[in-house]
C-alpha cells in the first residue's frame, strides 16, 4: 500500500482482480474491495467462536498469515468454470 498515494488510487489497481487462495483448494476469488478498517488481527465470529483472523486460518487451514497488520481483501469466490 505504501507505494500507492492514497487508498482510492490503491483500490482502482486491485478491485475486479483475481486471487488465488493458497490454501484447500486453491480456490479463485475476485476482489471487490479492501477494507482499511481491518487487518487480520480484527476479532471476527467465526463458527459461534469470536477470533481473530490469524488464529482462525490457523486453526481450519494450518496457515499462518506473515503480515498481521494487511489490509483485508473483500472477495467473492469465482464460479468455477469461468
Amino acid at each position: 500500500f505504501e507505494r500507492y498515494k492514497d487508498q482510492e488510487s490503491h483500490k482502482k489497481l486491485m478491485i475486479g482482480k483475481e486471487v488465488i487462495a493458497n490454501y484447500g483448494s486453491r480456490s479463485r476469488y475476485t476482489i471487490l474491495n479492501i477494507d482499511y478498517s481491518k487487518t487480520p488481527q480484527t476479532i471476527h465470529q467465526f463458527d459461534n467462536k469470536e477470533c481473530s483472523f490469524i488464529e482462525f486460518y490457523k486453526e481450519k487451514h494450518i496457515i499462518n498469515i506473515g503480515n498481521p497488520n494487511q489490509h483485508l481483501l473483500v472477495a467473492r469466490r469465482c464460479e468455477k468454470g469461468t
